[in-house]
């Protein structure tokens, strides 16, 4: 929106005042060497210093705290004033005494707030393998999803995609691998991750979840350095390099590769009544560049490329399932970014392309091959014009094309009743279809004090495919009193239907508005307690539409409901060598489908979750354990059968649609790490078991083929993490 963005400079301009910016320097306290790499919290900015332990942080218009922590020191504390730098010393826990801080946190409080989760919190955490999203799925109102999800997350019972998805800022169809979980970025490139359950800011859209955003790392490097990792779930390296000191610039990249497909034959007997065809492997890579022409400016160029595959045969003659079934697919993105900062103006400037295939088979007559390309343009702008004011304004401009040839039955939606999939009617598409976007916004952010802030925005959304546009306002109120902080959000939330709910041009954006009210209270040093109360409403939901029937039909509609209310508490400890928190969760999604229909939960609804989070580090050594509780989700049970003459075989009677629910799943898991440090390197083993207990959850029932009974079909036992990594 470059017209906007024009008219915001002509005003403001002529009042600021451009000075120099100012710069924290983080140095190590015994040997005042500079750390790179450091994370320095600045109000709600996270920042990381680069290779001289420098970070330039702008104007302030007061005195500021400032928090930094670092791989392997204390975490350091500072004031920053307006008008002059700062220098923080970090000290090695060894150095310290006998108090040593762990260089983590827990989650914040809800109420429209972000939990941003740094590198070094993602590999210390457990029940993940070191992949980067298993953080997220420790943060309160993270509901475990079943595996037919594809590894997604269900934030507060909504569908996984109601969540948006993005890097550096791009928003991607998926953030994970699809049969195991990983996500598709390794730990060594991530920076942090970025999530926010609810009722966030303007600068987002095209979602009516929540958002999880991962921020790649962009520091400088002043030499080669690198790690490599091997385990019992995959190998991987990644490295940095300096190809010019004196133009500062950069080369990254690094390559991973599955290896349970190599594990897996082993633990699947010869006469199992399911195997492996294509044993579940994937490949990632990445390539990045960075250039800094200035030290107001930054450049970089990223590049990633996924492959999934997946081959499954079903020798079970009772079985409901087909009797194979396999899966492929590549994703690739090519994501170009500048970053300008300029004392009271900052902006950033991305820009991608993109390129994704599928191909999938079930069973010996169905198959799906499709593709698709996507372009994108974002710029953000951010504008300090006073010391209590500062405005932002953003837009948002994404191309995307798909061509899908298929032939096979389609994923129910959520408010539709499963039913055995040999009785689901089979559709033919063959076609292209777009899903053309774009957005823009305008925000402010006032400080009538230092301890209120006061944010109202409006945005735009526009959705090429139905050719519809929402306006859509948001508001968050930040207040200190004492040791408490109080904060509301209220704002109002669109999405497009996606993948073969987004092909009919007649079904309008899904629309949310969300609401939170959160307090957060200081209980003793290192110790705090909050609670927060979330609700929302939806409507225009897709609905499966019973009328269209035919075989190149897709029979959805528009018109469902729904609501969501609930309630988190959350209690975090960071004292000496352990920090944790015990988050619990109760909310309640419910949906009709009909304007004269009854409510039922939706698919995802998980009325209690629990997660209970631990680590504790002592010198080269550091253990963790994860253990979590989730109600069971919902299904829709057979009460009866019927036989039917024509078609000679029994069709079920189903009961009221997701009234029962399987039983709850709970699971612990566990890390320990001992790590070597020597002089140019640093070397750690590790183990991370997953589900220690091995508690099976059950995700369906499987009915004879008279409905009269039924057997368990439970989850595979996770392979543990076992392996060792290496960093110079």
């Amino acid at each position: 929106m470059p017209s906007l963005r024009l008219i915001l400079l002509a005003l403001l301009l002529p009042s600021i005042a451009f000075a120099e910016p100012i710069t924290a320097t983080v140095l190590d306290a015994g040997t005042l060497a500079p750390i790179a790499g450091a994370r320095v919290t600045v109000g709600d900015r996270t920042l990381v210093t680069d290779d001289t332990g420098r970070v330039e942080i702008g104007e302030l218009p007061g005195p500021i705290a400032i928090a930094v922590v670092a791989a392997g020191y204390d975490r350091g504390t500072d004031t920053l004033a307006p008008d002059a730098p700062a220098v923080v010393l970090l000290f090695r826990p060894d150095a310290a005494g006998e108090v040593i801080e762990v260089a983590g946190h827990a989650p914040p409080a809800s109420g429209g707030t972000s939990t941003l989760v740094s590198r070094e919190e993602i590999q210390s955490l457990p029940g993940g393998g070191e992949d980067a999203l298993a953080a997220v799925r420790s943060m309160p109102g993270i509901g475990q999803a079943p595996p037919t999800a594809g590894g997604r997350l269900v934030i507060r019972g909504a569908a996984p995609e109601d969540t948006r998805l993005t890097i550096d800022g791009i928003s991607v169809p998926f953030v994970y691998h699809s049969f195991n979980n990983t996500t598709i970025l390794p730990v060594s490139s991530i920076a942090g991750i970025e999530y926010t359950p609810g009722a966030y800011g303007v600068e987002e859209g095209r979602a009516t979840g929540g958002v999880v955003a991962l921020v790649t790392d962009d520091t400088e490097p002043q030499r080669p350095t690198g790690v490599a990792a091997v385990s019992l779930l995959e190998v991987a390296a990644h490295a940095a390099a300096p190809l010019s000191h004196g133009h500062h610039v950069a080369i990254a990249g690094g390559l991973r590769r599955s290896t349970v497909d190599l594990l897996a034959p082993l633990a699947v007997p010869d006469d199992a009544k399911v195997g492996f065809v294509t044993a579940p492997r994937f490949y990632d890579g990445e390539l990045r560049v960075d250039w800094r022409p200035s030290p107001r400016d930054k450049l970089a160029v990223l590049g990633i490329l996924s492959y999934d595959a997946l081959g499954v045969v079903n020798k079970d003659p009772d079985s409901d399932l087909p009797s194979a079934f396999s899966m492929d697919t590549q994703f690739a993105r090519l994501i170009g970014s500048w970053k300008h900062d300029r004392g009271r103006v900052h902006n950033r400037l991305a820009g991608a392309l993109g390129a994704d295939r599928w191909h999938a088979e079930i069973g010996l007559d169905q198959n799906v091959d499709g593709h698709a390309r996507s372009v994108a343009l974002r710029d953000d702008l951010g504008i300090v014009a006073a010391d209590q004011l500062q405005l932002r304004a953003g837009a948002i401009t994404e191309l995307s094309l798909s061509t899908v040839h298929a032939l096979s039955i389609l994923p129910p939606t959520e408010g539709l009743p499963p039913g055995h999939i040999a009785d689901l009617p089979i559709h033919m598409i063959d076609g292209s279809y777009d899903a053309n976007y774009a957005g823009a916004y305008v925000a402010s952010d006032i400080t009538p004090t230092r301890s209120t802030t006061i944010t109202t925005g409006v945005r735009l959304d526009a959705f090429g495919h139905s050719n519809t546009r929402r306006v859509l306002p948001r508001a968050q109120v930040r207040q200190r009193v004492g040791p408490v902080t109080l904060a509301a959000a209220l704002g109002r939330y669109a999405r497009d239907p996606d993948g073969t709910e987004g092909i009919p041009r007649d079904l309008p954006p899904e629309l949310a508005t969300q609401g939170t009210l959160s307090a957060e209270l200081a209980v003793a040093s290192g110790i705090t307690a909050s609670v927060a109360g979330f609700a929302s409403d939806r409507r225009d939901l897709v609905v499966e539409d019973p009328s269209r029937t035919g075989l190149t039909e897709l029979p959805y509609a528009s018109g469902g409901t729904g609501t969501t209310r609930g309630l988190e508490a959350l209690v975090r400890v960071q004292r000496g060598a352990w920090f944790g928190w015990l988050a619990y969760t109760l909310s309640r999604s419910e949906r009709r489908d009909t304007p004269l229909g009854n409510d039922h939960p939706f698919a995802y609804d998980q009325r209690h979750l629990v997660s209970a989070v631990g680590s504790w580090k002592r010198g080269p050594w550091s253990f963790g354990g994860r253990w979590q509780l989730a109600s069971g989700l919902p299904y829709t049970e057979v009460v009866g059968a019927e036989y039917s003459e024509q078609i000679a075989h029994y069709i079920p009677v189903l009961g009221a649609p997701y009234a029962a629910r399987f039983p709850f799943s709970h699971q612990l898991d566990l890390r320990l790490e001992r790590t070597w440090q020597r002089r140019g390197y640093r070397i750690a083993v590790f183990t991370d078991l997953s589900n220690v207990y091995r508690h099976e959850r059950v995700l369906r029932y499987q009915y004879s083929d008279d409905f009269m009974s039924r057997k368990t079909v439970s989850d595979l036992i996770p392979l543990p993490s076992l392996g060792v990594r290496g960093e110079f």
